[in-house]
């Protein structure tokens, strides 16, 4: 399957990190890159294994450190997974894309999804508790259909 690729997304990760002090060129081009054609998070080790496909070969230690520099400039955010585990994911132009998260404890597999009805029950609730939310995630862990099958069988 062809993802596509997200130039304005490179732009503005190129133009940030610029900005901020920061190069965007070796290991840091080939992630900005990757990431630019994801749509949910990724781990460190899916990104490295995905440019080696690609022989694009960047080193676990470099993928992280320009994961560190996306997020000091606000483009992409560690989704917690608990037990340690956590994925990156970008966040698109101007904060949009924001998505929530169902995990499966069995494959690991993760499946973005959006709700409003959510999003509202969040607002009435911050509101009730006369609470500002900055920002929220929400990870529903279970299992997917197919580790359910598994299971059942």
């Amino acid at each position: 399957m062809s993802r596509k690729t997200d130039t304005d997304w490179i732009e503005q990760a190129t133009k940030e990190l610029h900005a901020s002090g920061r190069r965007a060129g070796g290991a840091r081009a080939e992630v900005i890159s990757e990431l630019s054609r994801e749509t949910c998070a990724v781990s460190a080790e899916q990104l490295e294994r995905r440019l080696a496909d690609s022989n694009r070969r960047v080193g676990r230690a470099s993928i992280y450190r320009a994961l560190e520099a996306l997020a000091a400039v606000g483009l992409v955010h560690r989704v917690e997974l608990g037990e340690g585990g956590s994925r990156w994911e970008r966040i698109g132009a101007n904060g949009h894309d924001h998505h929530h998260h169902l995990l499966c404890g069995s494959c690991g597999q993760l499946v973005p999804f959006e709700d409003a009805g959510l999003e509202q029950a969040l607002l009435e609730l911050a509101d009730r508790a006369a609470f500002t939310v900055d920002s929220h995630e929400v990870t529903l862990h279970g299992h997917c259909a197919s580790c359910s099958e598994a299971k059942a069988a």
